[in-house]
């Protein structure tokens, strides 16, 4: 029994997306999304999206854990059937901020 949805339901997409069956692999769709970017933890997952004209497109959406100095977690939309890269973003949020912090073994404390 389902109990809680949430998002957009897309009808009558058939003449956008001719067959759910994706052109592209996703080896070959995380290759791409990568372009030699080393990391691990690597997720890769096909879906359906509707762009910015209302056109309803299968895509992958590809993400890993970047390895590098700075903590980075990479994702990109990348099209299904093209291998066209349609919208990269960065993952991580993370502001700089002060505050107060505390444990049972250190205390109260400021950082």
């Amino acid at each position: 029994q389902i109990s809680q949805v949430s998002g957009q339901m897309l009808r009558q997409i058939d003449a956008d997306v001719a067959s759910p069956t994706a052109a592209l692999s996703p080896v070959d769709a995380a290759g791409k999304a990568r372009a030699g970017a080393k990391g691990s933890n690597e997720r890769v997952k096909l879906f359906v999206m509707q762009d910015e004209a209302g056109q309803a497109r299968l895509v992958y959406l590809v993400s890993w854990l970047a390895a590098s100095e700075e903590p980075s977690r990479p994702f990109v939309v990348i099209d299904a059937q093209s291998g066209a890269e349609l919208k990269p973003w960065e993952g991580i949020n993370h502001k700089d901020a002060t505050g107060p912090g505390s444990n049972i073994k250190t205390g109260k404390y400021f950082y």
